[in-house]
């Protein structure tokens, strides 16, 4: 292990400064003892150029063993193969290094299955230390690694594989918030479109006078197209919400938010209050518009007037009053055109922003929000690049 890289990972895991020996280890070797497994041992894997893998006869199918060989033989690592805790007979160990030597040579870890690519070292009678002598072929095997020809051969190929595990790692990102981006895409397109349809049909609503029948009395009238709007924007999430829960993708997310299939809470208030500031805009237009309202109640009547008009709905000519107001307002033309335009404009942002929740799940851009965890997450398959 380079020296800067294991002070790193010793500070960072608390690992033991070096492996204490008989004998220190070869000029320019820095050994680290690293359990078999956990972020430990992948920290250490991920700054070494060689790796002593020590395996018991008992112990060598361990599936987090193979897995953090395979990590390091991606990154070009140089391993030496130990089992320990062998029979002493020679002929008694030949079939355990034999088997061992295939599992490593199936997974293209050595060259070829043959039980001397393995070190075996044998159990130590019990109460005993395993004597110096037994761990000679690690040793020759590390006196090797460290002369610096080999060194170097070592470390270009250490830092080629890393080179290609890092192209590898980002091409799969790329990929993959593409994935995304067009998964989002897909997503949103049908939020747009339930949406869309529903900013429509009220916008049509209130140019055809559809709207007329709402707001029994001007006081009531807030109220009652708040519930209309509320009621759009309602259907705008179920059209949306039953789009995604068709969508493989789409139904994970949906079902994290089951609020997504009705309207936004609050909505109601917020279009209560869009209709309420528009009414008193219309009431601020007429003042400014008109010289010859004498009366305050006056003006108010005809903005009121002028509010009604704008769904759609008629006065009645019968009456002197209603007479009186149609003609000042005949005076301001457009006003009412321009009334019904902004309440049109008030009334679809509040839908609009009902559907913003949809966004905040699928993120607002590439790589963004809960889809954006759910693909890459599946994309990494579970492991750290």
């Amino acid at each position: 292990v380079p020296r800067p890289a294991l002070d790193a990972v010793r500070g960072l895991y608390g690992l033991a400064d070096a492996v204490t020996t008989g004998r220190p280890p070869p000029d320019g070797l820095c050994v680290v003892d690293a359990p078999p497994s956990g972020p430990a041992a992948e920290a250490v894997m991920e700054s070494s150029d060689v790796c002593v893998v020590v395996a018991s006869d008992r112990r060598y199918a361990d599936a987090s063993m193979w897995e953090m060989l395979d990590r390091g033989a991606r990154r070009g690592v140089e391993f030496v193969f130990v089992l320990d805790r062998l029979p002493v007979s020679l002929e008694d160990q030949r079939p355990l290094l034999a088997d061992f030597a295939g599992r490593l040579a199936g997974r293209g870890l050595i060259s070829r299955a043959e039980p001397e690519a393995v070190i075996g070292i044998p159990e130590a009678p019990p109460g005993s230390p395993v004597p110096v002598e037994w761990g000679s072929g690690v040793r020759k095997e590390l006196e090797v690694l460290a002369d610096p020809l080999a060194r170097r051969a070592i470390s270009r190929r250490v830092l080629a594989g890393a080179f290609t595990s890092l192209r590898r790692a980002l091409s799969e990102t790329r990929e993959a918030v593409v994935d995304v981006e067009v998964i989002r895409s897909r997503l949103i397109d049908a939020r747009d479109s339930a949406y869309d349809l529903q900013l429509e049909r009220l916008g049509a609503d209130a140019v055809a006078g559809g709207l007329a029948g709402f707001g029994e009395t001007i006081d009531t009238l807030s109220s009652d197209l708040a519930a209309v709007t509320v009621r759009r924007a309602g259907h705008a999430a179920r059209d949306t919400s039953t789009a995604w829960e068709r969508d493989v993708v789409g139904k994970p997310l949906l079902s994290a938010d089951p609020g997504l299939w009705t309207h936004a809470p609050g909505g109601l208030e917020r279009s209560r209050r869009a209709v309420d500031e528009w009414q008193d805009e219309t009431g601020r237009m007429v003042g400014d518009a008109s010289r010859w309202w004498t009366r305050r109640r006056v003006e108010r009547a005809a903005a009121d007037a002028i509010s009604t008009m704008a769904l759609g709905a008629g006065l009645d000519p019968a009456t002197r009053r209603e007479r009186s107001i149609r003609g000042r307002i005949d005076k301001m033309p457009g006003v009412v055109e321009e009334a019904r335009g902004r309440l049109i404009e008030a009334l679809q942002l509040i839908v609009s922003r009902d559907g913003e929740r949809f966004s905040a799940v699928t993120g607002t851009g590439t790589g963004t929000g809960a889809l954006a965890r759910l693909i890459l997450d599946d994309s990494d398959g579970g492991e750290s690049s």
